[in-house]
């Protein structure tokens, strides 16, 4: 299997975060804590419903993972479990990549570069029934990664099109179209079409 071709939806001094660029991701679309605070990022690799084998998006060298127990899931296939992957920043002693949802087939100690594999999602009580599969990401300091309140801020690496907030553009809304890719009993996936 090939890595699929990675790009940077963060990179400040001391913190990269890369996803493959079919990927998509999210901050804020979680009722939990690192979300609402925007301490925290989910990766999907793939919207539906199936687990898949998750790539990292960081690097550095496993320092912990640990088992735990997760609410009872409301959703088909889900489990009463999730993993936390601790992996050490390369860029910075002081802070260290705090992952969840994924259960592991890494090993503290080893080395993981960025779109290595780390092991194969889960869904779980956390998860609301819409929610696909995913990674769960947070830059936490060294001294204070497991809890689930605190952690670092970062800056999205987004490009603007320097239009300033007075400028007399007019926008314009239109209707667009999706074509509808799969319909599950949780949430319905489409997508713009490729013409569009």
């Amino acid at each position: 299997m090939t890595k699929p071709e990675f790009y940077d939806i963060v990179n400040m001094d001391d913190i990269r975060v890369s996803v493959p660029q079919t990927s998509h991701f999210s901050i804020g679309t979680s009722p939990y804590y690192a979300h609402q605070h925007g301490l925290a990022i989910d990766i999907y690799h793939d919207l539906t419903l199936e687990n898949y084998e998750a790539l990292s998006p960081v690097s550095g060298k496993i320092l912990k993972v640990k088992p735990l127990i997760a609410p009872k899931p409301k959703i088909i296939g889900g489990i009463n479990k999730d993993y936390l992957i601790l992996i050490s920043n390369p860029s910075n002693s002081d802070l260290v990549w705090k992952l969840m949802h994924v259960k592991p087939s890494c090993n503290v100690g080893d080395q993981i570069e960025i779109g290595d594999p780390l092991g194969k999602t889960i869904r779980n009580g956390y998860f609301a029934y819409w929610s696909s599969p995913h990674l769960h990401l947070e830059v936490r300091p060294s001294k204070d990664a497991i809890r689930a309140r605190g952690g670092k801020h970062f800056s999205l690496a987004v490009k603007t099109n320097n239009i300033s907030k007075n400028s007399s553009t007019n926008l314009k809304f239109r209707e667009v179209p999706v074509e509808i890719q799969s319909i599950f009993p949780e949430f319905i996936l489409s997508r713009l079409p490729e013409s569009f």
